[in-house]
C-alpha cells in the first residue's frame, strides 16, 4: 500500500464513526484495503462484567493491552524507519458499548502519553480500528469476500475454485501449532482475555464454537499455538500463556522479519520467529520487571533469554 492509500483508509475509517448510513459501505472499503496485509483481530466477544467496578477494571485492562501495543509499534516504526504500509492493522470487535468504552479509554491515554508528545503526526486509526458490534463470524465472511474477489481477479479463476487460507485463533491450549519454519499467517485472532485467574481452554473453545453458515467458501477459523518451543528455553513451554500485548508485538515482529529478512531456507525462517518471540518477551519483561520470570538453560548450552509472562489467555 502507498502512503496515499493509507491516508484513504484513514478517511474511510473516520467515516465509520461519523456517518451511520455509510458505515457498511465504508467498512467494506476499509476491509478491502487492509485485507491486502497482515491483520490482528482482537476478539472481545467474551463479554464484560455488568457491575460498575468490575466493568471499569475490564475496560481499563483491555484498553491497556491495545495502548501498549500501539505505543510500542509507533516507537519501533520510528526507530527502524519502517513504513506504515508494511505493517499490520488491528481490528477490535465486541459488544457495541464495550468497544466504544475501550476505544475512548485508549484515545484518552494516547492524548496524555509522554511517548507521543514529540510526534509530528500520529493517528490511532493508522494502527487500530474499532468495529463496535461487529461479530467475528461476519468479519470472517467480509474478509473472505475481499480476499476471494482479489484472488479471482489476479488468478482469473472461478470464485468457488479459490482455496482461501485459514485464520489462526491464537490459543495456548490449541492442539496444533503454527510451525516456526513457515511464513507467518496473514490473519490471526487474539482473544481479549485479561482475567486474573487462569481459565484454560477459553480461547480454544471460542475458536471451535464459531459457526459460519454461508454458501460461499469462507476462511476457516482454527485454534493454533505459537511455536514457543523454537526458542529452546527449558522453562518456557509450548503452551505458556502470554499477555495480549506480547502476542500482538510478537506477530508484528514476525511479519516484519518475514518481509525484510532473507527467508529462503527453513532455518532462516525459524530465526525470523525466534527473533520476534525473544524480543517481544524482552519487551514484556521490561514493562513488568516485578512479575515472575521464567527461564532456564537452552538446549544448545547457550545463554537463555529470560521471559516474563502474564496470565493464560
Amino acid at each position: 500500500m502507498t502512503d496515499d492509500v493509507v491516508d484513504s483508509i484513514a478517511d474511510n475509517i473516520e467515516a465509520l464513526t461519523i456517518n451511520e448510513e455509510s458505515r457498511e459501505q465504508s467498512c467494506e472499503l476499509v476491509l478491502d484495503e487492509i485485507s491486502k496485509g497482515p491483520i490482528i483481530i482482537c476478539d472481545a466477544w467474551y463479554g464484560f462484567p455488568t457491575q460498575a467496578r468490575p466493568r471499569l477494571e475490564r475496560i481499563r485492562a483491555v484498553a491497556k493491552q491495545i495502548y501498549n501495543f500501539v505505543i510500542w509499534k509507533h516507537l519501533i516504526l520510528q526507530e527502524k524507519k519502517i513504513p506504515m504500509k508494511a505493517c499490520s492493522m488491528a481490528i477490535v470487535i465486541g459488544e457495541k458499548d464495550d468497544i466504544i468504552a475501550v476505544q475512548e479509554r485508549v484515545e484518552e491515554w494516547l492524548e496524555k502519553s509522554n511517548e507521543l508528545k514529540d510526534a509530528i503526526s500520529f493517528s490511532l486509526k493508522n494502527y487500530c480500528i474499532f468495529l463496535p458490534g461487529k461479530k467475528l463470524e461476519d468479519l470472517s465472511i467480509d474478509l473472505s469476500n475481499c480476499i476471494r474477489s482479489r484472488m479471482v481477479k489476479s488468478q482469473n479463476e472461478e470464485s468457488k475454485s479459490i482455496k482461501l487460507p485459514s485464520i489462526a485463533y491464537l490459543s495456548p491450549d490449541a492442539d496444533e501449532s503454527i510451525p516456526a519454519s513457515q511464513t507467518p499467517p496473514m490473519h490471526v485472532i487474539v482473544g481479549m482475555l485479561v482475567d486474573r485467574k487462569v481459565q484454560p481452554n477459553r480461547s480454544k473453545s471460542r475458536a471451535e464454537s464459531i459457526q459460519i453458515n454461508d454458501e460461499e467458501q469462507t476462511m476457516s477459523i482454527e485454534p493454533k499455538q505459537l511455536s514457543l518451543n523454537a526458542l529452546n528455553v527449558s522453562d518456557l513451554s509450548q503452551d505458556e500463556p502470554l499477555n495480549i500485548d506480547t502476542v500482538m508485538e510478537m506477530m508484528e515482529r514476525w511479519w516484519i522479519n518475514a518481509k525484510y529478512r532473507d527467508g529462503s531456507s527453513e532455518s532462516k525462517r525459524i530465526l525470523h520467529f525466534r527473533d520476534a518471540a525473544a524480543r517481544s518477551l524482552l519487551t514484556h519483561r521490561q514493562r513488568h520487571p516485578n512479575r515472575t520470570i521464567h527461564g532456564g538453560t537452552a538446549k544448545d548450552g547457550k545463554d537463555t533469554t529470560e521471559t516474563n509472562m502474564g496470565t493464560r489467555k
